[in-house]
């Protein structure tokens, strides 16, 4: 992508998605790396029997797969705004299931999962450890789901939205 665009990973997509949606809370980089202004949750440990932020120092290499942090109103702005960045053709190809050299798919389409809820189409990312991101292309909806606890080094969810429809 740098070689084609001229521009870093992360100054492409501040320039093509996070710009034109109005994501001013939304920056590449470690947990570490500062504050983020109604950033959304992060991991946490308790380890050492204080409640503290796991770090993840990400940098650069990191960033097609890590690294992005952003706050729950610019994650929002992404849900709703899916429409205006990615056209319908491009959303329908990302949200596919990969097929196999052997002709199997796997539920997983261009970093989303790819799945069913009660016979909906249902497609999902998850970050961190601390967030998961769930849309229902058909229905136009989408859900933020933010991990409620920890236990034994494993991250809950609780999909609210879902059990509407």
């Amino acid at each position: 992508m740098q070689e084609l665009t001229k521009k870093s990973y992360a100054a492409f997509l501040e320039e093509q998605i996070f710009a034109p949606v109005g994501m001013a809370s939304t920056k590449f980089g470690g947990t570490d790396a500062g504050v983020i202004k109604r950033r959304s949750s992060t991991s946490y440990s308790r380890e050492t029997g204080q409640l503290t932020g796991w770090i993840y120092p990400f940098n650069t290499r990191d960033y097609p797969a890590a690294g992005l942090n952003s706050s729950a109103a610019d994650l929002t702005k992404i849900a709703l705004d899916a429409v205006k960045i990615l056209g319908r053709e491009h959303r329908e190809e990302m949200w596919a299931p990969v097929e196999l050299n052997n002709g199997t798919q796997k539920p997983y389409g261009l970093g989303w999962t790819v799945d069913e809820h009660k016979g909906r189409k249902v497609v999902g990312h998850e970050g961190g450890g601390a967030i998961w991101v769930a849309h229902f292309p058909n229905e136009q909806l989408s859900e933020l789901s933010y991990a409620i606890s920890m236990a034994r080094g494993q991250t809950r969810f609780n999909m609210a939205l879902p059990t509407f429809i």
